[in-house]
Formats: structure tokens, C-alpha cells, sequence
């Protein structure tokens, strides 16, 4: 029963690191795993001509920097995409225009995918085949992730009881990016889980194993890993090495071990070596390095050895960061925080390696400098690659993270014998990693696609707008008035007014905040789904959550208007409103803050009349005004001026909006010292020599506004006397 327990659990492993990958391979838009148009590139090129791509034509070639590589992976790749679909394709691809990868995906989720896609995830040359075939074709990663993760546990059965051997399992599948990279079309695919084959052999054949039948099979292995990709060479003499261990601790000697050996190196050499033979006199590069040297990030003067060791040195937390969570562009938590589950495995294993060391057996003490030997060469292997390209990054490590594992394992079995200790680190690591794979792909890219009724729309301000099908349900701006040194943020809300169909138009919108000459000053211009897909679903509702790209510095104390536009993709030009609508809203950018100085003349209702003066020559009356607020409730308000004879009968008057177009009332904050107003009203030709008096106030849409005067007095009828005019 104990066996059978750790069976399923096993089993339910398994099948939990299979949802893992399945996750990122439905989830994970096309073309947006590492390189992936590359790689898939290499396959169509076998497709459409039978042959595999020239490296020195790879600038010209949909494949690019992957012609030159090892060609087991896409043959593989090759023979399985022929069960599916046929196609078409160049290698164009249009990359979404409002890209920023600069912005980290958990606090700006506004177009992380770097390509344009339209409706059900369809790239921009509209080609459903083309879709279809990549998801496909990434439907053989997952297999090689489980192949890998059942040699994980294999290996470190051979090595440790049950319950250890689970943890490294656990330990190995895990491991965020590793379940990454099994979900999509990469040659890393095919490399880690040879590096984990051959690692797993290794194992096998030190743990006195070392048959001929053995022997051949690990050769063989070893030689096919070599011809899926070329960082896999870097095991090839640690093999060599570790069979000359494995026959010497069975105390073979002499000639025996060199047989053993050939037995070893021959099928690495007849299947591995042919490719780079080939590759040197064809094109004088064994290595297939020449189309990456023609990348923005290789580097123009190679590194010397000791400068790559320096900047590994120097990147040495971003290297073990992005070796266990460098997924896409994502960043879910601190860079520090996801140290911590690495960083508590290695201490405690060190210690526990140190500790156990000495009453090791020989064949697990060889064991274990084997395992270093790999760790030690895959790093060595990456040293090299950063001596050429300006390129970090930990996944380069993972064809030895089995090796890794192992080692840690082992020194966690020594050092750390408390059930209760292993359970808090198998947590750890469960913990993290499913935070780290949901954060970087789950959250961001569902994060604008969820469709909800129309009714279930969170309340906005701004207005409604209807262009065609599509309407804008409204938007909400944050903070509620631009602030100096504060980027807002902005929320749209859409819906299609199909009930029938699905709207399969991948429309492009411009959302600005303008001033009055239509200087933008904040903007963006983006997709409705924010780049990520069509959210058009029949008469659902869907909200689109961003920053706004400042483009001007904004003048205090001004209004502002919001616009909205929409833009068909096949013609750029812009949607009509219904209503004509190219303004929705207006936002205010505050102006001086009132002080103690400020002490109002007239309160109208929290509206501050601080000062003002009267004038005229003759034929003009001006009226200055400044204008301050209390606490008082924001909305259009209008300021009225009339001018009566000494009869108490108006000769002229004026009525216009409080704060203008330039700065409307209805943005007016609470305690500003606002706006200074400029009336200026004619005078009629007869007016006849006499004394007139100014009568002033305020009215919104339903009554005129009560006053108090300085000493708190109650005006009559709302109306302030600001003074006689004689004439």
C-alpha cells in the first residue's frame, strides 16, 4: 500500500506538471514563446522545400538565427506537423506597433504580446491554417516534458528512497521555466531533455550498471542529443569521463576500459559528429554560430573569457532568477522575494553535501563530482556564449538542471533529515512555482479579457460613444484630476451590439487627453483587448485597464479634453461617432491651493469669489474675478452680471459658463485657488448720464446659487452688489 501511495502520488506529479505545460500552450499567444517564429520558420522551410534552411541567406529565411542549428529537433518537429494541416507562410509577421516590453506585465498589462493578432488569436496576415498548424506543431513539447520529468524521478530512484526521489521530481518539474519551455515550438525542448536523458544514463551506468548494452544506449543517447543542439557537446566528454569512472569503480583495468570507451564514443561520433563535419565544409562553421553573430545582440568585439566571468559574476542573481522564473516579459513578485526558494534549497543542500561526504560510498562519491562535472560544463558552455552575445539568460543552463537537481537532493537528504523540513521546502517550491506560472502568463494576458453583461460594467464617468457595432460604455480616469508628477491611469469599457455573431474586427483606438489648440498631452494609442485578442463577443461586455504615455507637460489651473477615436485596421481611417462625437469628457489639472490669505469677499455654496474689481470706459464694463473653492460639489455653474438703471430695469447683462473653455468649473477641485475671470460687457449708446448698479451671482441647470458675504450674512435672492457705475 505504502508503494502504491507513492505511485499515484508519482502519477498525480505527472499529470499536474502535463496541466502546467497544457496551460502555457493554450494560454501563451502564437508566436510568443522565446524565438518561436524561428523555430517554426526552420520547420516550414523543411515543408516547403525539403531541405534545410542555408545559413548564409538566415537574415532572408523565415528561420533567421536558427538556420545554423542542429537539425534533430525540427526534423521531429517536421514528421509531426505532417499529421496536421497543410500551409502556407513567407515568415512575415506583422509586430503589434504599441508594444513596450520595458513595462513590467504586472502593473502594465497594455500589449505585452510583441506580434498583432486579430480575431481568435489569428496573426495579422489573417491566415487561420497558419495558427492552427503552430499550435499544432507545439503539441509535441509537452511529450518531451513528461519523457523528461519521469527520467528526472528515474535517476534520483537509483540514488534515494521513494519520498527523496518524489522531492526531485517535484523539485525538477517545478521549476517555471522548464515547464515554459515544453510549451511551445524551441529547440530548448529537445535539448533539456537530452541533457536530462544523458544525465539519467550517466547515473544509471555509474550505479554499477556499466553493461555493453549500457554503454551503447548512453553513446547513442548522447549522440542524438548532440544533433538536437549544439550546447549538448559540452556532455559529451563529461560521458567519456564518467564511463572511465563507472568501468574503473567496477575494477575493470587496462584495455577493458578502452573498449568500454570506444563502445561509448562510437555513436556519438557517427551520429553526432556527421552534422558539424558537414557544417564546417559547407560553410566553415562547425557550430551553426554564424546566423546569430548577425543579431542586434551579438556583440561586435567577443568578450575575453575572464570578462564573460565578470559579468556572469555581476548578473549572478538575474541568472538564477530568470534559470527559475524568466518566463516571457513578465514580472510577477520581487526580484529579491523569488530568490528566496532557490537561495534556501542551495544553502541547506551545501551543507548537506559537506556533511555527507565523508561517509559516502566510492561509486556515490563519483556520482556526485560526475554531476558537478555537469553542472560545472553546462556553465561553462554559457560563460562561452556571453564571450559573443550581450544576451543573459538562465534557460541557456537547463539542459544540466536534472544534474542540479540531483545534487541538491542529495545534499538536502544528508543535511535536512526532518520530515517536516522537506515538506516546508516541497511547499516552498510548489507555492512559488505556481504563483510564478500563473502571475507571467495567466493574470497578464487574461488580465483585459474577461466578458461580463453589459450590466455588470463597474460605474464610470465620461460619456457614452457608438462607432458602428462597437460601443465605448463609458471611462474612468485616476486619478480624477492631472496631478504634477502622477501618470493617470485610464479604464475602458466596451461592448459589441451583435447579439448574433461574433465581430471578427480587430479595430485600433486613440484615447487623448488634449488641450485646446488639440496638443496631445497624454495619450494612447492601442486595441481595444489592449493587442492581446478580439474581444468581440456577442453582446458581452469587456474592460480595458492602462497607463496613458505622457507627451506634454500639462499647465495648472487649465481643463482639458478626453477623445476617443476608433480606427478600421484594413482602411486606418477613423470610425464615424454616431452622434459626431470626437470629445467625451473633460479632466482638470488643479490650480494653486488656497491658502489662509485667501479670504473670500462672497461664498457662493463653497465657491469662493476672493476678490474682484470693476471698471469701464464708457462704452465697455470689465469685471475682474478670482475665483477660489471650499468643500463644495464640482459641476457646471454659470456667472451672471447685470447692469440696472435707477429704476431697477436691466439695460444690459451677461451669462456665461463659470471657469470658460479654458478651466469649466465642473473640474474646479476643493480648496484651489482657481481662475481668474475677465467679463467684460457693452454698454449700450443711449445710456443716459446716472448712477447703475452691478448686480452679480451664480446659477446652475436648477436655481441660483445662495451667497453669504465676508461676515457670514445671508445675501437677498443670491445676488451681490458689486458696486455703481456712474456715467
Amino acid at each position: 500500500m505504502k508503494y502504491l501511495s507513492y505511485s499515484l502520488r508519482r502519477v498525480a506529479l505527472l499529470l499536474l506538471f502535463w496541466a502546467a505545460v497544457v496551460h502555457f500552450t493554450v494560454v501563451l499567444p502564437p508566436f510568443e514563446g522565446s524565438d518561436e517564429d524561428k523555430h517554426f520558420g526552420y520547420v516550414t522551410h523543411l515543408r516547403q522545400t525539403g531541405s534545410l534552411p542555408d545559413p548564409r541567406e538566415s537574415l532572408n529565411l523565415p528561420a533567421k538565427q536558427a538556420s545554423g542549428q542542429s537539425p534533430l529537433y525540427y526534423l521531429m518537429v517536421w514528421l509531426w506537423s505532417g499529421l496536421g494541416s497543410d500551409y502556407v507562410w513567407d515568415g512575415t509577421i506583422t509586430l503589434n506597433p504599441y508594444v513596450n516590453p520595458v513595462r513590467p506585465v504586472l502593473y502594465e498589462p497594455d500589449n505585452a504580446n510583441v506580434f498583432m493578432y486579430g480575431p481568435d488569436q489569428i496573426t495579422s496576415i489573417n491566415s487561420l491554417q497558419l495558427t492552427h498548424a503552430l499550435m499544432w506543431q507545439r503539441w509535441l513539447s509537452p511529450f518531451m516534458g513528461m519523457l523528461a520529468v519521469a527520467l528526472a524521478y528515474a535517476a534520483a530512484r537509483l540514488l534515494l528512497s521513494r519520498k527523496w526521489a518524489l522531492f526531485a521530481m517535484l523539485l525538477f518539474a517545478f521549476n517555471p521555466v522548464l515547464v515554459f519551455m515544453f510549451a511551445y515550438v524551441t529547440n530548448d525542448a529537445s535539448g533539456i531533455l537530452a541533457g536530462t536523458a544523458i544525465t539519467c544514463c550517466l547515473v544509471m551506468m555509474l550505479r554499477r550498471h556499466t553493461t555493453p548494452r549500457m554503454l551503447l544506449i548512453t553513446g547513442v543517447i548522447t549522440g542524438l542529443g548532440v544533433l538536437t543542439k549544439a550546447s549538448i557537446l559540452v556532455f559529451a566528454p563529461i560521458v567519456i569521463m564518467a564511463g572511465v569512472f563507472a568501468l574503473w569503480g567496477r575494477g575493470i583495468r587496462g584495455s577493458a576500459i578502452f573498449k568500454g570507451v570506444m563502445l561509448l564514443s562510437l555513436p556519438i561520433v557517427l551520429i553526432g559528429m556527421p552534422w558539424y563535419v558537414w557544417n564546417a565544409v559547407q560553410y566553415g562553421d562547425p557550430f551553426g554560430m554564424q546566423p546569430h553573430l548577425r543579431t542586434f545582440w551579438a556583440l561586435g568585439t567577443p568578450r575575453s573569457i575572464s570578462e564573460a566571468l565578470l559579468v556572469t559574476l555581476r548578473d549572478g542573481a538575474y541568472q538564477i532568477r530568470s534559470m527559475w522564473y524568466g518566463i516571457a516579459s513578465g514580472v510577477v513578485i520581487s526580484s529579491h522575494t523569488v530568490l528566496l526558494a532557490p537561495l534556501l534549497i542551495l544553502v541547506q543542500a551545501g551543507i548537506g553535501i559537506v556533511r555527507g561526504w565523508r561517509t559516502l560510498y566510492r561509486w556515490y562519491r563519483l556520482i556526485l563530482i560526475t554531476l558537478a562535472m555537469i553542472v560545472a560544463g553546462i556553465f561553462a558552455a554559457y560563460v562561452m556564449w556571453l564571450t559573443r552575445f550581450d544576451s543573459v539568460t538562465g534557460r541557456l543552463l537547463l539542459p544540466g538542471y536534472l544534474a542540479l537537481v540531483l545534487l541538491l537532493t542529495l545534499g538536502l537528504a544528508y543535511g535536512w533529515r526532518s520530515s517536516r523540513g522537506l515538506r516546508l521546502v516541497a511547499g516552498t517550491v510548489v507555492v512559488f512555482g505556481a504563483v510564478i506560472i500563473s502571475g507571467n502568463i495567466t493574470l497578464p494576458r487574461f488580465y483585459t479579457m474577461f466578458t461580463m453583461p453589459p450590466e455588470n460594467v463597474p460605474p464610470l464617468s465620461g460619456e457614452m460613444a457608438q462607432f458602428g457595432d462597437v460601443q465605448l460604455l463609458g471611462y474612468q480616469l485616476e486619478p480624477e484630476h492631472l496631478l504634477p508628477g502622477m501618470t493617470p491611469r485610464a479604464t475602458l469599457c466596451w461592448r459589441s451590439l451583435r447579439e448574433d455573431v461574433r465581430l471578427v474586427v480587430p479595430y485600433a483606438f486613440a484615447f487623448h487627453i488634449t488641450g485646446q489648440d488639440n496638443t496631445v498631452y497624454f495619450g494612447r494609442d492601442s486595441y481595444p483587448g489592449l493587442g492581446l485578442y478580439t474581444n468581440w463577443q456577442p453582446g458581452r461586455a469587456f474592460c480595458d485597464h492602462f497607463s496613458l504615455d505622457m507627451r506634454e507637460a500639462v499647465v495648472s489651473g487649465r481643463g482639458y479634453q478626453v477623445a476617443i477615436g476608433l480606427f478600421d485596421p484594413n482602411t486606418q481611417e477613423r470610425v464615424p461617432e454616431k452622434d459626431g462625437k470626437t470629445f467625451i469628457g473633460w479632466i482638470g489639472a488643479p490650480g494653486l491651493v488656497l491658502t489662509e490669505t485667501d479670504t473670500p469677499e462672497y461664498n457662493f455654496e463653497g465657491v469662493y469669489l476672493l476678490d474682484y474689481s470693476m471698471s469701464d470706459n464708457g462704452d465697455l464694463l470689465t469685471v475682474q474675478a478670482d475665483w477660489g473653492t471650499g468643500n463644495w460639489q464640482p459641476r457646471p455653474l454659470t456667472v451672471f452680471i447685470h447692469v440696472l438703471d435707477e429704476d431697477n430695469q436691466p439695460v444690459t447683462q451677461l451669462d456665461v459658463p463659470l471657469g470658460g473653455d479654458e478651466y469649466p468649473s465642473a473640474l474646479w477641485g476643493n480648496n484651489e485657488h482657481t481662475h481668474r475671470g475677465i467679463y467684460q460687457l457693452s454698454l449700450p449708446d443711449e445710456l443716459s448720464p446716472g448712477d447703475y448698479s452691478v448686480l452679480f451671482g451664480l446659477y446652475d441647470a436648477e436655481r441660483r446659487l445662495s451667497v453669504l458675504n465676508a461676515e457670514g450674512v445671508a445675501q437677498v435672492d443670491g445676488i451681490v452688489r458689486l458696486g455703481i457705475l456712474r456715467l
